[in-house]
């Protein structure tokens, strides 16, 4: 008796074998070709999505006029290296700058803290480290002295820096000074109370400078003539009530 199976019966096993032909072949194909997503290498080499926002290098823009007059205006771009030898050879009478959206670098977030403004915009601060004008330093008022500060720090090499740092020396002064009452502008002030006795000298920033002394009754014990003299002088006398004067600028104690 033969051991051959009849072909009627070899049938469904062939069937059967081809079938997981086919369907290992199909496998095999997905293994060699992939699905048609992309392949793992090429995905590992593309660039983040964040890639480009985080390479922005930070730049400010400076505009700058040459003279008061406004007759020449120049613009120069800072970068991250803090170069404004290009801006302090052109010697500029005054600038402003516009900073871009990147992330604040280490030197900013130092200069800003300096000034008093961490986190805010260090526009200001660029604008004066571009501008060479030794009036602007002189003349520096309290409200600029922090961004003097913020400048010292984010320019230290500025042509003025010495100029710079007495005028934040002063500042600090004068800040005690009038709040002891001994640095004030003009109106009228109480003596004793807004400011105190003694004797003041009014310079620079004088315009027809004219004052005023009077008592507690409203009469006038000394007054001057307004004039076009540089340099205003008076002494108020610890019994005067009140003291008024009138283009006469910032009244400091006399030297």
């Amino acid at each position: 008796m033969s051991n051959d199976t009849p072909p009627a019966r070899r049938a469904p096993y062939l069937v059967i074998l081809l079938a997981v032909v086919i369907a290992g072949g199909a496998v095999g194909a997905l293994l060699l070709f992939g699905t048609g997503s992309t392949p793992p290498e090429d995905r590992a080499e593309s660039p983040p999505a964040s890639a480009s926002a985080t390479s922005v290098m930070a730049k400010t823009v400076v505009y700058c006029r040459m003279d008061e007059q406004y007759t020449d205006a120049r613009s120069y771009v800072v970068t991250v290296a803090l170069d404004f030898t290009p801006v302090w050879l052109d010697e500029p009478y005054s600038c402003e700058a516009i900073r871009n959206s990147a992330p604040l670098t280490g030197a900013e977030i130092h200069a800003l803290a300096a000034s008093g403004d961490p986190g805010g915009d260090p526009g200001p601060l660029y604008a004066m480290c571009a501008s060479i004008n030794p009036e602007n330093v002189r003349d520096t008022t309290a409200g600029q002295l922090p961004v003097l500060k913020g400048a010292l720090a984010l320019c230290p090499g500025h042509p003025l820096a010495k100029a710079m740092a007495d005028a934040v020396d002063r500042g600090a002064k004068d800040s005690e000074l009038e709040a002891e009452g001994r640095l004030f502008g003009d109106g009228t002030h109480l003596v004793g109370e807004d400011i105190q006795s003694g004797g003041y000298a009014a310079r620079g920033d004088i315009d027809r400078c004219h004052w005023e002394r009077k008592d507690s009754a409203g009469n006038t014990v000394a007054t001057s003539a307004a004039g076009d003299a540089t340099r205003a002088e008076v002494t108020i006398a610890p019994g005067d009530h009140s003291f008024t004067s009138k283009g006469c600028g910032i009244w400091r104690p006399s030297e």
